[in-house]
């Protein structure tokens, strides 16, 4: 007995060494476990991606405006582009939410927004309602559009904005002129003739485009100039002015002309800033654009229930075999030690 023990204790290293067929007798003398933890696994989860509804996936892409593409996605992800969707497509509603802070965490679950490699925008959407999901991705691209513009984001929203608060100016101040030109004399349109009148026009005109061509360079817009390039604009002007005072009459004196011209000089300004705000407008349109409108999806994203059955019935043979093998080294360490204490006498 004595060098029966002796010789176990000699060879360890044989004796732990484990052959794929051992490993195979261990299996199958568990295969009860082996067999069924897998499968009960497989069928639980089987249960349970079957009880959850299917999630429908859409998605949009927009163009940003150059070098702007992570200010966009900042902007994606805000509360002010959640809070104004939400709004607009009744989601709180949709998403049976108690209060707006459970819809807003609903819509920040299912809405994702990346940058594509092309640096391109995505939004993606999943919803169980294939048509809502398509609406929501094409609604949350557009209030993205809207947020940038309302934040002057890109730079034709930034010139149209100072370019609006110009024109508000603009057209006070041509009702000032207007006031002050009445002021003058109620009946100024007796008392100006028409060679007045063209004169103090041309002068207004011409002092109109150079001040909107001096307020284009100043905000340095980027835009086609429509009226053309202009050539010594400020000597024409000087010249106008000389010919007005020299032919100015009794009744047409230099104050009158001077408010009438005052009077053309802001109405054409006017008229020339609104020609730019519908030019910066249609640019601002193509800075940041939908390039692909979202689609009503045809095939549910999740729950991927073959995937998730197999996965659980990989980690159910993961732990009836870990279970296996633990209860094999068990039952070896108590024969172990049953042995020992055979060999001292103890039993």
């Amino acid at each position: 007995m004595t060098d029966q023990v002796s010789n176990n204790q000699s060879h360890p290293d044989e004796q732990d060494e484990l052959s794929l067929f051992d490993i195979l007798a261990v299996l199958l003398r568990h295969k009860k476990v082996v067999v069924g933890v897998p499968v009960a696994c497989a069928a639980l989860a089987a249960g349970i991606s079957l009880a959850l509804p299917n999630q429908y996936q859409s998605s949009t892409l927009l163009v940003p405006p150059q070098n702007m593409a992570p200010v966009l996605l900042s902007l994606a992800g805000s509360d002010q582009v959640r809070d104004s969707v939400l709004d607009q497509l009744k989601l709180q509603s949709h998403y049976q939410a108690g209060d707006r802070r459970e819809a807003m965490l609903a819509l920040g679950g299912n809405v994702k927004t990346n940058l594509t490699k092309d640096q391109l925008l995505e939004v993606k959407v999943l919803d169980q309602d294939p048509k809502v999901a398509a609406a929501l991705a094409d609604g949350y691209a557009g209030t993205i559009i809207q947020a940038a513009h309302d934040n002057h984001l890109s730079p034709s929203a930034a010139f149209l904005y100072t370019l609006q608060s110009r024109l508000t100016i603009t057209e006070q101040q041509r009702k000032e002129a207007e006031s002050k030109l009445a002021a003058i004399s109620p009946n100024w349109t007796n008392l100006l003739s028409n060679e007045d009148r063209a004169v103090a026009s041309a002068l207004g005109q011409m002092q109109a485009e150079l001040a909107a061509k001096d307020f284009f360079n100043s905000n340095d817009a980027k835009l086609t100039d429509p009226a053309g390039p202009i050539v010594k604009l400020q000597e024409q002007i000087n010249l106008l002015r000389q010919d007005m005072a020299a032919k100015s009459k009794p009744g047409a004196t230099p104050e009158l002309l001077s408010a009438y011209s005052d009077m053309v000089f802001y109405s054409a300004l006017k008229q020339r800033l609104q020609q730019s705000m519908n030019f910066a407008k249609a640019q601002q349109a193509n800075e940041i654009r939908i390039v692909a409108k979202a689609d009503v999806p045809l095939y549910k994203e999740q729950p991927k229930r073959t995937l998730i059955v197999a996965l659980a019935f990989l980690a159910g043979g993961m732990l009836a075999a870990l279970y296996a093998f633990a209860k094999e080294g068990m039952d070896k360490a108590g024969g172990w030690r049953r042995l020992m204490r055979r060999a001292n006498g103890q039993e």
